[in-house]
């Protein structure tokens, strides 16, 4: 209430203090003043003073001066054209998850060494024609076989089934001599050619550097096939010693069924919801349905996955799932965000956690656990990355009482105003009520020079006006002041209000944020006006 009410009751002091007359137009003639008023004048004030037209979100956007409110508009989702007010609250990067937490290669080389006998009926051809290479025919001194290892995966990943894999690698090759006999040797990897060199009368080794997309056989086997042709020279009677190395490899693509054993543990480092608005507030009550949106900021990890995770109030009151979140992967290579919510369905003491205050460290831990339906269909970016966002959204729907306090500052009456008023009331008239929750405003405490309290203005409970204006009606809220309270504003400095809002209905809908209240507010008042110096 902030808003309109730290103004007004400052214009409502004044005119109460500071009206002596209405309507009687000898006073303005100061020839006609004197010193003194003799007898005892008890004139009456009893009209509107102010008026306001408020929505809630005008309201509330005033209660946080100084910082981002944490009260904001969100599409209605049962009305797009609509917004209801939220308490929105967002924590970005509360973890991120590293690639080989979630696909790594083991690392060590792959070795293929390969013997490679001549065939026998070539090697009885050669030995015809006197080992002579070019009297053979070409098809005939062309020859292969093949070699097969597994593709090291690290432990975590042992059930891993790869498709296919785009390898950055260096191929360390070493291809000896083969007696006087010039020959080619060309290395096929799951089925793609990869390297081609001729040999000549000294053996041919290096490292060459590699980048290839490879099938991948079953059981994650690579095949390694040399292919041999005999070029020319005198075939003696020796057979080949071929060896290939995978070196310093990385992957930057890789498709299959990508399984990890073991969950990745979710750890960090707390947060908190802190307001000014939301530490002041306080009272028994429950939001009916807050809801934590857990995104996963996703590039290029095409996983699914399940997130178990929990969240802990330093009071030791726990938020636990009953049900895991379900993310579905990202297959292409740019950023997506993939979000699940947690809710009453599926934490049923949601409301209870985030009951006020919320001031206090929220901690988190929990695990992610990749691909639970094992599925085949994943794929992996090198370049990706993983990353979880946190949003707090608690629309402005409670069962119970809030009460939120201000203090209205720099209240200055004359005494002597003070001393002169005998009686007053001030009425605050509804006359448009769109809030879906019951107002009042107990009492206005009024505080001296050191904050001390000195006095009371209570909300009457009179005939018609209970104290409190109820949810879509209009009424009145009505304050009294006898002439020993209304003395007591000389005194007063500050001045203290208590805000209280209630519901019973547990199925109230989120307010809008164009609810509004439309309100008069009314003085009347009666002053003693005798022998007042001007």
């Amino acid at each position: 209430m902030k808003f309109f009410l730290g103004k007004s009751v400052t214009f409502v002091c004044s005119v109460i203090l500071c009206c002596t007359s209405c309507g009687e137009t000898d006073l303005f003639d100061t020839d006609k003043w004197s010193d003194k008023i003799e007898g005892e004048w008890k004139p009456g004030i009893n009209g509107a003073i102010a008026y306001g037209n408020v929505s809630l979100w005008d309201l509330l956007q005033n209660t946080s001066e100084g910082e981002k409110s944490p009260i904001q508009k969100i599409p209605d989702p049962e009305n797009r054209t609509d917004s209801i007010l939220v308490i929105k609250y967002t924590e970005e990067d509360i973890y991120n998850m590293k690639l080989d937490e979630v696909f790594r290669l083991e690392g060590a080389p792959i070795r293929f060494d390969k013997q490679l006998n001549i065939p026998t009926k070539l090697k009885e051809l050669l030995q015809e024609k006197g080992g002579q290479v070019e009297a053979i025919e070409e098809s005939v001194r062309t020859f292969k076989d093949a070699v097969q290892q597994e593709i090291p995966l690290s432990a975590e990943f042992a059930e891993s089934l790869i498709d296919t894999i785009e390898l950055v690698m260096e191929m360390e090759y070493n291809f000896p001599k083969l007696d006087d006999v010039i020959y080619e040797v060309e290395v096929f990897i799951g089925g793609k050619s990869i390297l081609t060199r001729q040999v000549g009368r000294v053996g041919v080794s290096d490292i060459e550097s590699v980048t290839k997309e490879l099938n991948v056989g079953s059981g994650n086997m690579l095949e390694l096939e040399f292919q041999v042709k005999l070029i020319s020279g005198i075939y003696k009677n020796a057979d080949l010693d071929l060896s290939v190395a995978l070196k310093n490899y990385s992957f930057n693509v890789v498709k299959g069924k990508i399984l990890r054993n073991t969950p990745i543990a979710i750890t960090g480092d707390p947060f908190k919801i802190a307001n000014e608005f939301l530490d002041e507030v306080k009272g028994e009550f429950e939001f009916l349905n807050p809801q934590v949106f857990i995104g996963m900021n996703n590039k290029g990890i095409g996983v699914d996955a399940n997130v178990n995770i929990s969240f802990a109030k330093e009071n030791e009151v726990k938020l636990t799932l009953t049900d895991g979140l379900f993310f579905e992967g990202n297959m292409s290579n740019s950023e997506k965000i993939i979000s699940d919510v947690i809710d009453k369905n599926k934490a049923p003491n949601i409301s209870k956690f985030f009951s006020l205050p919320l001031n206090g460290d929220i901690s988190y831990s929990g695990d992610v656990f990749f691909n639970p339906q094992k599925s085949s269909n994943c794929i992996i970016y090198a370049d990706g990355a993983l990353g979880m966002d946190v949003d707090v959204i608690i629309p402005l729907a409670l069962q119970g009482e809030l009460i939120y306090q201000d203090t209205l500052t720099d209240i200055d009456v004359d005494q002597k105003y003070a001393d002169k008023i005998e009686s007053a009331k001030l009425v605050l008239r509804a006359t448009k009520n769109d809030l879906k929750i019951d107002l009042s405003i107990p009492k206005i405490v009024l505080l001296g020079e050191t904050g001390e309290v000195i006095g009371e203005i209570e909300v009457a409970q009179t005939e018609g006006s209970c104290g409190v204006l109820k949810a879509n009606t209009i009424g009145d809220l009505v304050f009294q002041m006898d002439k020993s309270t209304a003395k007591k504003l000389g005194q007063t400095k500050k001045m203290l209000l208590e805000v209280c809002v209630a519901n019973d209905d547990p199925n109230m809908k989120p307010i809008l944020s164009n609810d509004r209240l439309e309100f008069s507010l009314l003085l009347d008042a009666k002053a003693n006006i005798e022998d007042l110096d001007f």
